[in-house]
């Protein structure tokens, strides 16, 4: 098990994710193809864990399966504590919807909407009437720097700007877990910096956790758990700052 067992202060369960011999495959028979092979995993509340690997390795498969976008063929995964196995379709959708942010490397902005209506879409999916939602995504997108730029249409913005938008949009239902897909791959390398300086700014809370899929190396140094994937397993699990130390 490549679990420890140390509780964070601040919160009442040791891990925001925890993964128990998760397997997942696609197909059947001769076509079957087996893309996780047992992970046991631990993520920490206050911390940001990066994903490495070569592509085709899992990583991603293994970020849908944690966010609850794929059900696992065999294993359990329990995120802030609670079981994803036995939830219905419709509970896991509303556990979800309130407690994972999305971060990936499209930045998926609707063009026709300002900085703030697009950063406010999830809360007005939730039922929040629009001018609150707005209201509260023009808040979020000050806290990451583009208070400026809330009116802004995406085609007004730069890429960096575009992926600040897109974490402020993750961010404005207060998700507890966020979880990131190639973040800076689309972005130049002072963008990217600026981007990742964000996200591990948004981990350092003792209720939340950050996990970045990445094959960019010049972020690795801002991961605090560093998980190298390898064929669909876990073969490494480095933590620089605690070896700094």
């Amino acid at each position: 098990m490549l679990l420890d067992q140390q509780p964070v202060l601040g919160s009442s369960i040791a891990f925001a994710v925890r993964c128990d011999g998760l397997t997942k495959s696609f197909g059947e028979a001769e076509t079957k193809v087996q893309v996780l092979r047992g992970i046991d995993l631990g993520v920490r509340f206050g911390e940001m864990t990066l994903l490495v690997g070569p592509s085709g390795c899992g990583k991603t498969t293994l970020i849908s399966v944690i966010a609850g976008l794929l059900n696992p063929s065999d294993g359990d995964v329990q995120i802030l504590g609670e079981s994803l196995a036995g939830m219905r379709t419709w509970r896991k959708t509303q556990f979800r919807s309130k407690n994972i942010g999305f971060v990936f490397q499209q930045y998926n902005l609707l063009p026709a909407l300002t900085s703030a209506e697009n950063a406010a879409v999830p809360l007005i999916i939730a039922g929040q009437p629009r001018h609150h939602a707005v209201a509260k995504a023009t808040e979020v997108l000050r806290s990451v720097g583009m208070g400026d730029k809330v009116n802004s249409l995406p085609s007004q913005l730069s890429g960096g700007q575009q992926q600040r938008v897109a974490i402020a949009r993750a961010l404005v239902h207060e998700p507890r877990l966020l979880v990131c897909d190639e973040p800076t791959a689309a972005l130049d390398a002072k963008s990217g910096q600026t981007v990742m300086e964000l996200l591990k700014a948004v981990a350092c809370r003792p209720d939340r956790a950050v996990i970045v899929v990445t094959h960019d190396s010049r972020v690795f140094h801002f991961g605090d758990r560093i998980v190298g994937m390898s064929d669909g397993r876990i073969e490494s699990i480095e933590e620089p700052k605690r070896s700094e130390s």
